[in-house]
């Protein structure tokens, strides 16, 4: 890292934290070690009167959304953990285990399933690799439609009434063990909505320029789970792509500081607008752009009506748990997921793609290569197969080199281990600074690209990949320096209000 690039970086690098840590210090405890305002003092921290009152606005309406469904998706969620570690006899334990889809559903019975038809189902996919596609296609929008119109029939044979138990077998079957099937169904209609946006297919010809085929997870299958159709082809492939991040993109992360709860509370509103194509199609119609604004639209009557369809046919309260819940659901779970893919920026260079998306090496969830997200960044359009060999492409990119010390801190990039995404977001959250440093490499180790692609079950047997070589505290320092700065935004403007002051 060259001598001005230093310079830079100890000249300019955390205006914020600076800040909070000068106020900070005059209070330490009996350990010694300073304390800090609460996350509640550090999120309306150098606001003003109008941007406090904004800020606090989006807090409670944020707070609002998380105890009405927090409860619900939580919950549901430690149901699925549970269901998968049930399923490997608990073997490791519960969280954390490294024996996550190991059992005897996702560890054999799947993959058996696939293995036995993949032959066969070869032929309708462009890609060899991509034939586990059809029993997902038979599963997701096949078996769980048809459960979905067996509860809806008893509701109906009811008056309307909705089972309770009924409701939450249907809801964990869905999501199933360790949520697995929301995030195969999710990373598909992430991967269908980029072969949209580019006019390609995952299918073999003709299926992939037209027929239902070409839109059977975001139109058909992510009806049932919550996804609104353009969110993925349009919101997500056209405009996150294209500013990832920036001040522009529609759910960006990045004017508030991610190591603080109030600020990940107060995100609810902006990813509820979202997954709704509200920001997205007015994104587009303040740029006059009429052809996205108009895919967005048809995309969100499409599940408008699909929504009255249902209330129509089995009543408000079948609607409301079967099609509005899921919806629910994928925000509070997708949004943890953007929040982590993103919570880092380089205070420097806040471009710097090796900073600003995350990845994670030998992680328990890891759905067609998802965990190098800064691949998918750099190269959107590949397919799923290619990441690991993209990702030791730009291997030497990561300058630090595996040289400790400060002058070669910033050359890391955001790169985990032994994780997942849930869990690198909640430990930015919960501003969990020593384990999140326990969790960091920051840099793709020579022959560590194939840790993306092996099983659930070779995972064990790859070689440990080595920490940091920072000191633990310096790695702390690195990383709460990245999640508290701010790009732009109200903060960011008191941030150099207050340097240009200085």
């Amino acid at each position: 890292m060259c001598k001005a690039f230093r310079e830079t970086l100890l000249a300019s690098c955390d205006v914020q934290e600076q800040q909070r840590a000068a106020s900070s210090r005059d209070a330490a405890t009996g350990t010694g070690k300073a304390t800090e305002p609460s996350a509640f003092a550090r999120y309306f921290e150098g606001l003003g009167p109008k941007d406090a009152a904004k800020e606090g606005t989006l807090l409670l309406l944020g707070g609002i959304f998380f105890l009405l469904v927090g409860p619900f998706v939580v919950g549901s969620a430690m149901l699925s953990t549970l269901w998968e570690a049930a399923d490997r006899g608990f073997r490791g334990g519960v969280f954390l285990s490294g024996q996550e889809q190991t059992g005897f559903l996702l560890g054999t019975v799947a993959p058996w399933i696939n293995s036995k038809t993949n032959r066969f189902h070869a032929r309708f996919v462009k890609n060899p690799q991509d034939a586990y596609m059809v029993n997902a296609v038979l599963l997701f929008g096949g078996v769980i439609p048809l459960l979905f119109l067996l509860c809806g029939l008893h509701a109906r044979s009811n008056d309307g009434q909705v089972n309770p138990l009924l409701c939450l077998l249907y809801n964990q079957f869905r999501i199933g063990p360790f949520v697995m099937n929301f995030g195969w169904v999710y990373a598909l209609s992430h991967r269908e909505g980029h072969a949209i946006a580019a006019f390609t297919g995952m299918w073999r010809q003709p299926f992939d320029k037209v027929g239902p085929m070409r839109y059977v997870f975001n139109y058909w299958i992510g009806l049932f789970f919550g996804v609104t159709p353009a969110s993925f082809d349009v919101g997500h492939s056209i405009i996150h792509h294209k500013y990832s991040n920036a001040p522009e993109d529609s759910i960006t992360c990045s004017d508030r500081p991610r190591d603080n709860w109030c600020s990940y509370v107060s995100y609810a509103p902006r990813f509820i607008l979202y997954a709704l194509n509200i920001s997205t199609m007015w994104h587009f119609a303040e740029r006059r752009n009429w052809k996205h604004f108009f895919n967005t639209v048809f995309g969100t009557a499409w599940y408008a009506a699909f929504f009255a369809l249902v209330a129509r046919v089995f009543g408000g309260s079948f609607c409301f748990w079967y099609v509005g819940y899921p919806l629910m659901e994928q925000v509070f779970l997708l949004m943890m997921a953007n929040w982590s893919w993103h919570a880092f920026i380089d205070p420097v260079d806040p471009n710097n793609e090796n900073v600003l998306s995350t990845t994670i090496l030998n992680g328990q969830i890891n759905v067609l290569n998802e965990d190098a997200h800064v691949t998918h960044h750099r190269y959107p359009g590949t397919h799923w197969s290619n990441t690991p060999r993209l990702l030791e492409k730009h291997r030497s990119e990561y300058d630090a080199g595996g040289a400790a010390g400060p002058e070669n801190a910033n050359g890391y990039g955001s790169v985990f281990y032994n994780s997942h995404v849930f869990e690198v977001g909640g430990l930015c959250v919960a501003g969990d600074y020593a384990t999140l440093a326990k969790r960091f490499c920051g840099a793709v180790p020579e022959g560590y690209d194939e840790v993306l692609g092996v099983s659930a079950k070779l995972r064990g047997t790859m070689q440990p990949v080595p920490p940091c070589p920072l000191p633990q505290s310096q790695v702390e320092e690195l990383l709460k320096s990245r999640l508290r700065y701010c790009w732009h935004g109200p903060r960011a403007r008191a941030a150099a209000a207050a340097k240009k002051a200085a």
